[in-house]
């Protein structure tokens, strides 16, 4: 087969499925953050899907409605972008190793082996969970791809209810978390996060995703989750393109969008 034929026909079929998030959408009042007549040479993705498994969600999400999401963002992946997978708690659970995602048949064991780790306990360690994402996304070699944590989550950091209220250990804790952010970010990895619940520190979420150069939503519960995914999806997607979202560049030093809630 014709590889550049392949190339151009793969350029369509991304075309097309970002219409059709667009149009999803608007159904549900989302104004498009810039129009996809624009696009014809959309970025290659490498994501690591970041999950989070904690104790609480067996509260917050007990129909495991973060499986549902990200089945969809594999679904609407290309078969040239890469994705790795892990679940986090107090400990980080590999899921996926980084790497191309290629055909349906794979997309499929990607999501039939996700829904073995979707199972909750423990507590919630940002910060590791986020160091696993880094490394998976330095280990990509390929040049002109645009590497993005996608971070779903339903709580604050917390990563070890026994020490806590220990003096000191948060203080250090966020301060080394604030590091790894700074890491990413020097790294010119993006986070983007999905936060749901009333447990969710929106303003650490929002420090995450706006020091990267992401985007962040804060959703009311887990059952909003399938929208907030397709809108994240459609940020990702023009944001790792153009650099741009509606009123915000990522070369700003600040950024004055707040949070949108579903």
């Amino acid at each position: 087969m014709d590889i550049n034929k392949t190339g151009g026909i793969m350029r369509y079929i991304k075309y097309i499925i970002l219409i059709l998030i667009t149009v999803a959408l608007i159904a549900y009042n989302y104004k498009p953050v810039k129009s996809y007549a624009t696009e014809t040479n959309l970025k290659n993705l490498a994501v690591t899907l970041v999950i989070d498994t904690s104790g609480s969600m067996t509260t917050t999400d007990p129909l495991k409605l973060r499986k549902e999401a990200a089945d969809i963002f594999i679904d609407l992946l290309s078969p040239e972008d890469y994705l790795g997978i892990i679940t986090f708690d107090s400990k980080v659970k590999v899921v996926q190793q980084i790497e191309k995602v290629m055909g349906e048949d794979n997309k499929t064991k990607l999501k039939d082996n996700l829904a073995s780790y979707i199972v909750e306990s423990g507590d919630t360690d940002y910060n590791l969970a986020l160091l696993e994402a880094q490394q998976q996304l330095d280990s990509v070699t390929e040049e002109n791809l645009s590497k993005v944590v996608l971070f779903i989550t339903d709580g604050e950091p917390d990563p070890d209810e026994n020490r806590g209220g220990e003096p000191g250990f948060m203080d250090g804790y966020m301060e080394n978390l604030w590091e790894t952010v700074e890491n990413i970010g020097t790294k010119n990895q993006s986070i983007y996060a999905i936060g749901f619940s009333d447990g969710i520190r929106s303003d650490i979420l929002t420090k995450i995703c706006l020091d990267t150069g992401g985007y962040y939503q804060i959703l009311k519960d887990a059952e909003a989750l399938t929208n907030g995914m397709l809108e994240i999806i459609n940020s990702i997607k023009i944001q790792e393109s153009v650099g741009m979202l509606e009123g915000w560049n990522k070369s700003q030093d600040e950024v004055t969008m707040e949070p949108v809630i579903i």
